[in-house]
Order: C-alpha cells, then sequence, then structure tokens
C-alpha cells in the first residue's frame, strides 16, 4: 500500500468533509490562496502552516517510527 504524503492525507480529509478552500481558509484564518497552493503543492509550505491547515480540518500532525 502506497503511503501518502502530510497535503495528500489532508486533501483527502477536506474532501472527505466537503470542504472547499474557501471554507478551510476561513476555518484556519489563512488566506484563501494560500491553502489552495498548498492543497495543489504549488510550493513547500512551512511546517506551521501545514498544521493549521490540519487543525482546522481536525487534524493532528505526528511522527511516527517505520
Amino acid at each position: 500500500m502506497e503511503e501518502k504524503n502530510i497535503i495528500q492525507q489532508i486533501k483527502a480529509e477536506a474532501q472527505r468533509l466537503g470542504y472547499s478552500d474557501y471554507k478551510i481558509a476561513e476555518l484556519s484564518g489563512l488566506n484563501r490562496s494560500t491553502v489552495g497552493r498548498v492543497l495543489n503543492e504549488k510550493f513547500s509550505p512551512k511546517m506551521e502552516t501545514v498544521e493549521v491547515i490540519a487543525k482546522a480540518l481536525g487534524l493532528q500532525l505526528g511522527i511516527k517510527k517505520k
């Protein structure tokens, strides 16, 4: 089974919840264009930005040993 990267997991949760970039921006307090660029993997965001988006979706970032 192929593992998804963090952004792909966040994007999958947003889709599951039916949240648009606008909704995520509203919940996270981030600019809609920033949210869109992160979810479309147009640039490498700061970890803090990814964490804010994840929290807006009810997710928590973590690290686990393989």
